[in-house]
């Protein structure tokens, strides 16, 4: 019978099995200390990419940076899938946009 176990060091380092791990930690981390889920997952993001591929040169850093936000952005849509989106919540799930005009001033909302 194949091994039952979930994560491994094998799918944690995938795409989709880090952001899992990253929704998982930065979910787990509001709810237990009130700390915005969205900064959280961002920090541990990059943490993620820095300590599994340490940069080597200004290309590498450009890449894990990349690489970083790519892992957030994933995290995020997972988030937001699993937990439907739900308007007015905290965390890592996603809020209700206002609504904006065409000439609305973006940059001081």
């Amino acid at each position: 019978m194949a091994d039952a176990s979930y994560i491994d060091p094998q799918s944690i380092v995938t795409l989709g099995g880090a952001s899992v791990g990253v929704m998982a930690v930065a979910n787990t981390f509001y709810y237990a200390t009130g700390f915005p889920g969205r900064w959280s997952g961002l920090i541990i993001s990059f943490a993620v990419v820095f300590l599994t591929n340490p940069p080597s040169g200004g290309l590498g850093l450009l890449l894990d940076v990349i690489n970083g936000c790519v892992l957030f952005c994933t995290s995020l849509g997972i988030s937001n899938t699993v937990l439907g989106g739900r308007a007015g919540s905290q965390g890592f799930k996603s809020t209700k946009a206002k609504g904006r005009t065409w000439n609305h001033d973006w940059w001081h909302d």
